[in-house]
């Protein structure tokens, strides 16, 4: 039976990277209240989120002790909708799950030409994918355990209760400095290590004895995956006058090489301590910023990520029974940018209001290929737009208060990419639509404080 489940059992090791609509296929964007109302932060200087995103920029701020503390609660609707042609017509599965903490803290102490900063934050995963009632995933793994139990002797037709629940959480800690050579160019170097926990819980119940001689079989599964490892940032910015700036920044990969841990497994798909590597993509950020007035800034970012040379592990897609390929998800997945710009107006002394919007191009090279990765349906990454509003108020002299809203849409999309494997157990001359869904709803509080 494990030879029959391999195919799902390479699903589940690497299942949902990262689940934020935010997010390229891992790196995420959104890691501060300050990003979340303004959407773009790669030229910023006015608050200690830019360890982030414009850490040598992070010269700018007064001197003294600077501290930024968010939180962003994301309600992410995913929806895929499918018929897989032996019996059960069109189904649809959406997730509602609301992830309420998505937390940052980063800090930077500044005097004279130097600031020495440091972050905690969470730079891929951060959210949870729940379908209590099953998926697609479930569907077609319910297809491999009834042929591999069938094999066996047994003579159940149907998988009841299906479930699928997946968390991904990468926490990074980062510590660097950054330099004023003069008053145009300042520099930065840090140095950031991550520690990764996917973790996956799926479970079905085999019912429907056509002898009635075997009773119900409830079947459960849970895992854990836990990897680490170091990484480098670098960056640069430059201030030609009072009314532009410019930052760029640098990540390089993360090399991850994510550990299994069986907790049960009542399908003997997996084994314990297996290795599966799933690298966080480098990435280059740019971003220009222009007072247009004295109370009116306008931002343009972009940013792009090197997905293809991430290593991400091969994926086996048999073609036919007798006949399999092999192929690197990160070649199929290929690279991303995203693009955006953004208004920040001062109302006053004590207020700041703001808006912006970006766009996530996702640069596939085999998109079929890649979504025969089961588990690419319950967290589709597809272009999409992200519309954000909100403003910060300044309390008090060393405090201000950030809060946002925005909405996050991916279009619908029709995907026919089902593998072959699969596609043995319904029809291998059909393959069946898939329609996907993405939207979300965040809402986002940060604290700032200058000391």
């Amino acid at each position: 039976m494990r030879k029959n489940l391999r195919f799902a059992a390479l699903f589940l090791m690497s299942l949902f990277s990262s689940m934020g609509l935010f997010a390229q296929m891992d790196n995420l964007t959104n890691m501060s209240a300050e990003w979340m109302r303004t959407s773009n932060r790669n030229a910023a200087l006015d608050a200690a989120d830019i360890v982030v995103y414009n850490p040598a920029g992070l010269v700018k701020l007064s001197s003294g002790l600077h501290i930024d503390i968010g939180n962003q609660t994301l309600i992410r609707m995913p929806k895929h909708t499918f018929d897989l042609g032996f019996g059960k017509g069109e189904q649809s599965f959406k997730q509602d799950k609301i992830d309420p903490i998505l937390p940052n803290l980063y800090a930077s102490y500044n005097k004279g030409k130097w600031a020495i900063f440091g972050g905690i934050y969470i730079p891929g995963g951060g959210a949870t994918a729940d379908y209590p009632d099953g998926s697609l995933t479930t569907e077609l793994m319910s297809l491999q355990v009834l042929q591999a139990y069938a094999a066996q002797g047994a003579d159940y037709t149907k998988a009841n209760n299906q479930s699928l629940k997946a968390s991904s959480y990468y926490l990074a800690f980062s510590l660097g400095g950054a330099y004023a050579i003069n008053d145009m160019f300042s520099v930065s170097l840090a140095a950031r290590y991550l520690s990764c926990k996917n973790t996956t819980k799926a479970g079905m119940t085999l019912a429907g004895s056509a002898s009635g001689m075997m009773p119900d079989a409830p079947l459960k599964i849970s895992t854990e995956d836990n990897a680490d490892g170091f990484g480098g940032i670098i960056g640069l910015n430059i201030k030609p006058d009072e009314k532009w700036n410019i930052g760029l920044h640098y990540e390089t990969a993360v090399k991850l090489d994510f550990k299994t841990k069986v907790k049960k497994d009542d399908l003997g798909m997996f084994t314990d301590g297996a290795k599966n590597r799933r690298d966080l993509a480098s990435n280059l950020n740019f971003g220009a910023s222009y007072k247009i007035t004295k109370k009116l800034t306008a931002e343009a970012d972009y940013s792009y990520y090197f997905q293809k040379a991430a290593n991400w592990g091969t994926s086996e897609i048999p073609k036919s029974n007798s006949d399999t390929t092999y192929k690197k998800w990160s070649a199929m997945a290929g690279n991303c940018y995203t693009a955006g710009a953004a208004l920040i107006y001062d109302v006053n002394d004590k207020l700041v209001v703001s808006c912006g919007t970006v766009f996530t191009k996702f640069l596939y090279k085999d998109k079929e290929g890649y979504f025969t990765v089961l588990g690419a349906y319950e967290a589709p990454k597809n272009d999409n737009w992200n519309f954000s509003i909100g403003g910060a108020y300044k309390v008090i002299n060393m405090l201000k208060v950030n809060l946002a809203l925005g909405y996050c849409i991916s279009g619908n999309e029709t995907v026919k990419s089902l593998p072959a494997e699969q596609l043995q157990l319904i029809n291998p001359n059909t393959n069946p639509n898939i329609k996907i869904e993405n939207k979300a709803i965040f809402i986002a509080v940060g604290l700032d404080f200058s000391l």
